[in-house]
């Protein structure tokens, strides 16, 4: 596949995630429109990239108008899109049921679920005109197999998976491919600040693989989502989590 006439946007990209994905797409060749909500770490990253692989969007995922201007921005930078790659998320505080806030609800499930809605709302009909484009949605193997206290995390993460099938339905037709991505617990930044060194290596220990995802795994599986090679494989959420049933 030729890839250095590729444009990717990729959302969450100074996660570990994002920023691993970036890297391998940047040595690739592929252009990149980078967005997150953290301008310092968007500007840093365009710097190691260069200016003429990456351009940035600081913004809120869950603003249908940051939204829509950083789609604009992105085609009035590079001229279109191939690949869309949502990977922005937040995990939130481990909170009983009983205690969960109103507020914390609506902020979880804004970012992970209503974001994803807003970038594939936005760039989905400009992929469907050109008659090409790749998706990639990010959702959790949590969804499959639940977990206490991060009820508005699971949720969102459940409604991924089915929006990328419905997505793909609606779209299939038109040359374009809408999977997601369902990891067991990856060593990120945002894992690591939402548990603790003994509870990531009680998850290591109790993977089937001995130990927990890697940045790089997950990215290593969105780029053989993106390639045409993978153009049959439509409307799945795969799972990665190193055997963990």
């Amino acid at each position: 596949m030729e890839w250095d006439n590729r444009v990717a946007l990729i959302t969450g990209a100074c996660g570990g995630i994002g920023t691993s994905l970036a890297a391998e797409l940047a040595g690739r060749g592929v252009s990149l429109f980078l967005v997150d909500i953290d301008r310092a770490g968007l500007e840093a990253q365009a710097r190691r990239l260069g200016e003429q692989t990456a351009a940035w969007a600081a913004l809120d995922v869950a603003s249908k108008a940051d939204v829509t201007g950083a789609v604009a921005g992105c085609l009035e930078t590079f001229g279109k899109i191939d690949f869309l790659v949502n990977l922005a998320g937040v995990f939130g505080r481990l909170t009983p049921t009983k205690d969960l806030a109103e507020e914390d609800w609506d902020r979880l499930i804004d970012i992970n679920l209503k974001g994803v809605f807003l970038f594939c709302q936005a760039v989905l009909p400009h992929m469907k005109e050109r008659g090409y484009g790749r998706v990639v949605n990010m959702s959790s193997d949590l969804a499959r197999r639940g977990g206490v206290g991060s009820l508005p995390y699971i949720a969102a993460k459940g409604g991924i998976a089915s929006m990328t099938r419905a997505l793909a339905l609606e779209f299939a037709p038109s040359g374009i491919t809408v999977n997601s991505l369902a990891p067991a617990v990856v060593d990120t930044p945002l894992a690591r600040d939402a548990l603790s060194d003994q509870v990531l290596q009680r998850m290591a220990q109790a993977n089937p693989s001995g130990r927990i995802g890697e940045a790089e795994d997950v990215a290593n599986v969105i780029v053989f989502l993106l390639q045409d090679e993978s153009q049959y494989l439509n409307g799945q959420n795969i799972f990665l989590n190193g055997g963990l049933l």
